[in-house]
């Protein structure tokens, strides 16, 4: 079975000339990626509608990002949510930022990139300041999307446990290092995460720890061990588009995740696609249609 509707629940869209971001001195990330790009890179795939994911603006571009989004979505872009960019190290000073964030209808979610080069402390989300943030969230019914390389997984699960009544979404299933082999401590990781009712996983961003010249062989027992961990209500289709350009492309990432997920029955494939992003981001089918 393959999908007959993607909701792509990770992409990224970048004007610099607009914004400025943490990674602007970077020289070889293109300054720009649009909507008309990411339309040419999914052309012929049944993308309906995508949330977008913030992009590490400077931290006081945030609410500047949010808005500039919805300006895309009356301009056509199919965005159905924004996972917007606060930074949580703020504590409660962050509600200032929340409180804005929360005027922008399509914002459901928030994230604070946890790894360098954007975040050097390897502590971050377990101070003090950084739990009191989060723990805000649900005031505001965002959730936290989590992007954290595998070393720091215990991390997460620190601040999950203190946070039970904020939705967390790990990105890039925890970003495994596949192209080196790892399985464990990952696996276990990923056991303790998926027995936590608070937490949803995104099936993205797998290419990139997998390396240049990966295969679907090489990946698939990853996707297939994420996908039996948190089940079939509990898993989210993300390109990460275009964060895959140095090993991949949306369509070979797309593929692969298909031919993977096609032995699985099609409500499961359905909602990894498509349902599940509808419900961890509150989108209404008007929205993601």
């Amino acid at each position: 079975m393959v999908p007959t509707r993607i909701l792509d629940s990770h992409v990224h869209l970048t004007d610099a000339g607009v914004l400025r971001y943490r990674w602007e001195h970077y020289e070889s990330v293109p300054r720009v990626q649009s909507f008309a790009d990411y339309s040419a890179a999914t052309s012929g795939f049944p993308v309906q509608s995508l949330v977008f994911v913030e992009c590490t603006t400077q931290a006081d571009n945030s609410v500047a990002e949010a808005h500039w989004v919805t300006e895309l979505v009356s301009e056509g872009a199919p965005v159905a949510a924004i996972v917007a960019q606060a930074d949580l190290r703020q504590g409660l000073a962050i509600k200032d930022v929340l409180d804005q964030l929360a005027q922008v209808p399509l914002v459901r979610g928030v994230r604070w990139v946890l790894e360098p080069p954007f975040e050097t402390d390897p502590d971050c989300c377990i101070r003090p300041d950084f739990i009191a943030a989060t723990q805000l969230l649900p005031q505001y019914g965002f959730t936290l999307d989590i992007s954290v390389k595998n070393t720091e997984l215990p991390k997460m699960i620190a601040l999950a446990e203190q946070c039970p009544d904020v939705n967390f979404v790990l990105d890039h299933i925890g970003k495994p290092d596949i192209a080196g082999g790892m399985w464990e401590p990952w696996h276990g990781h990923i056991t303790t995460l998926a027995g936590m009712d608070n937490v949803v996983c995104k099936i993205s961003g797998v290419p990139m720890e997998a390396g240049p010249g990966w295969a679907t062989e090489t990946i698939q027992r990853y996707v297939d061990t994420v996908a039996d961990a948190f089940g079939p209500d509990r898993i989210l289709y993300g390109s990460d588009w275009p964060a895959q350009h140095p090993v991949g492309t949306f369509a070979s990432w797309t593929d692969a995740a298909i031919a993977i997920m096609s032995t699985r029955p099609a409500d499961e494939i359905d909602r990894y696609f498509f349902r599940n992003a509808m419900a961890v981001y509150k989108i209404n089918e008007t929205a993601s249609a």
